[in-house]
C-alpha cells in the first residue's frame, strides 16, 4: 500500500471486539487483585473468628474457674462458720453444764450451811424451851390509884395541875420505885388514857406467881400513901404455864436467819472484791 493512501477507520466491529478485549483485560487485571484480596480477607476473618472463639472459651473457662473457686471460697466460709458455731454450741453446752453443776454445788452447800447456822439453832432453842426450861407462869393484875394529891404549883397563876395528871405522875413514881428497890421479877405497862396500871409477875410456879403480884400490890399500896391503890382485876393463881415456845423458837430462828444472810451477804461481797 502507498505511503501516501489514506488510513482506513477501524470498523465497529473493530471497536467492539479491541473494547471487549480491552474490559477483559482490566477486568482479568483487577479481578486477580480482589480475588487475592479476598482470599486474604476471608483467611483474616476466619483467624479473627478463631482467635474469637477461642477467646471466648478462654473467657468462658476463666468465668467458670472463677465461679468454681468462689463457690469453693464460699462454701470454705460456711463450714469454718459451722465448724465455729459448732465448737461455740459445744462451749456454750459445756459452760452451761459447768454453771448448772455450780449452781446444783451453791445451792447443796447453801442447803447445809442453813441448816448448821439456821436450823440447828432453831431446833436447840425448841428442844431446850419444850424439855429443858423451866415453866414460866405469869399472874396478871389492873389497878388504879386514887386519891392521888396535886403538886404544888410553881406559879399558881400560869401552872395549874389536874387530878388526873396527878394520878399519872404518881403512876409513874410508882414503876420507878418498884423498880430501884428490887422488886422479884414483874412487867408493869401504864394505860395514859385511863389510868389504868397492868402489873405482871413471872415465876416457876403458880403459887410463886400469886404470892410475888399479892405482896407487889401490898407494897404499891404503901409507896402511893396518901393515895391508894384500888384493885379492877384480882390476880389469881395462873392454872398453865406461858407458851414460851413457839415465840422464841421464832426469835431464834430470825436472829439466825439473819446473821446467816448478813454473813453471806459480806462473804459475797469479799470474794467478788478478791477476784477483781
Amino acid at each position: 500500500m502507498p505511503d501516501n493512501a489514506p488510513a482506513q477507520s477501524p470498523t465497529l466491529a473493530q471497536e467492539q471486539e479491541r473494547l471487549r478485549k480491552w474490559r477483559e483485560v482490566r477486568r482479568q487485571a483487577a479481578a486477580d487483585p480482589n480475588t487475592e484480596r479476598l482470599r486474604q480477607a476471608d483467611t483474616d476473618r476466619k483467624t479473627r473468628l478463631d482467635r474469637f472463639e477461642t477467646e471466648k472459651a478462654d473467657r468462658i473457662r476463666t468465668a467458670e474457674n472463677r465461679r468454681r473457686e468462689e463457690a469453693e471460697a464460699i462454701e470454705a466460709r460456711r463450714m469454718d462458720k459451722a465448724r465455729a458455731h459448732l465448737e461455740a454450741l459445744d462451749d456454750i453446752e459445756t459452760a452451761r453444764a459447768s454453771l448448772i453443776a455450780a449452781r446444783r454445788k451453791s445451792r447443796r452447800l447453801t442447803g447445809v450451811l442453813l441448816a448448821i447456822f439456821v436450823g440447828l439453832p432453831t431446833l436447840l432453842t425448841a428442844v431446850l424451851y419444850l424439855f429443858i426450861a423451866v415453866p414460866v407462869f405469869q399472874s396478871t393484875s389492873i389497878f388504879a390509884v386514887e386519891g392521888a394529891m396535886p403538886a404544888t404549883p410553881r406559879n399558881p397563876l400560869f401552872n395549874t395541875v389536874s387530878a388526873e395528871q396527878s394520878t399519872m405522875a404518881t403512876a409513874f413514881q410508882l414503876r420507878t420505885q418498884l423498880q430501884a428497890q428490887g422488886e422479884p421479877s414483874h412487867k408493869m405497862a401504864i394505860d395514859t388514857t385511863q389510868g389504868l396500871l397492868t402489873i405482871t409477875t413471872s415465876a416457876p410456879t403458880p403459887t410463886e406467881a400469886y404470892t410475888q403480884i399479892t405482896d407487889l400490890l401490898k407494897t404499891a399500896d404503901a409507896l402511893v400513901f396518901p393515895a391508894q391503890v384500888k384493885i379492877l382485876a384480882q390476880p389469881v393463881a395462873p392454872e398453865r404455864a406461858t407458851t414460851r415456845v413457839l415465840p422464841n423458837t421464832l426469835l431464834a430462828f430470825l436472829i439466825s436467819l439473819s446473821l446467816f444472810s448478813i454473813s453471806g451477804i459480806f462473804f459475797q461481797s469479799f470474794r467478788h472484791y478478791v477476784r477483781n
